[in-house]
């Protein structure tokens, strides 16, 4: 009798000890995975970064830049062999609206009495932009010294969204309708320098 519950005993035991061991041992492994994942991630984004491409790939392109908080422009870079919608319409659209800056691409200068005034000019346009090329996401604000801090964040916001209640009907690739307000929500940052060619 006082073996069977000395086994009872002993079977009701955990070992510790090689537990610790197991979970040591798989957490080594896990760190080493993790780690050399992220290595090879950040190594193949520097390869691509430090090398110049040998095919001359047209890639979406939009600056808005604002010279004060009165004079801003729009260049957006060529776009003839990119994927958008209604591509037609939209050429139309550059042509009375944007003037041609050769290779660069097409500009759009706006001013506007007031900041939110131009802000609203310039996201009229960003609307429009949006609306020919539902999948893209990426934006450069260049702002000049005249520009206060406050206002650059404003003008970083309205690039990424519009107002509150301002959505807009876009279209994608695939033909499906919906109203949106996200515009450009991955922005860059540029200095504008006095003899920037922006």
């Amino acid at each position: 009798m006082r073996n069977k519950k000395r086994t009872l005993i002993e079977q009701g035991e955990v070992n510790v000890v090689s537990l610790m061991d197991v979970l040591t041992t798989m957490l080594f492994f896990l760190i080493l995975m993790a780690s050399a994942t992220n290595f090879t991630t950040i190594n193949s984004e520097s390869s691509l970064i430090g090398k110049d491409s040998d095919d001359k790939k047209q890639r979406f392109d939009l600056v808005v830049s604002y010279k004060s908080s009165r004079r801003a422009s729009i260049i957006l870079g060529r776009f003839n062999e990119l994927k958008l919608i209604e591509k037609r319409d939209f050429k139309r659209y550059i042509r009375r609206k944007f003037r041609s800056k050769g290779s660069i691409g097409y500009e759009r200068k706006l001013y506007g009495k007031t900041i939110k005034q131009l802000r609203d000019k310039v996201e009229k346009e960003l609307k429009r932009i949006k609306q020919a090329f539902p999948h893209e996401v990426k934006v450069t604000l260049a702002v000049g010294n005249n520009v206060k801090y406050q206002q650059m964040l404003h003008m970083m916001h309205q690039l990424m969204i519009t107002g509150e209640d301002e959505f807009f009907k876009s279209t994608n690739l695939i033909g499906q309708t919906r109203l949106i307000r996200t515009l450009f929500p991955s922005v860059t940052l540029q200095e504008l320098g006095e003899k920037s060619a922006i």
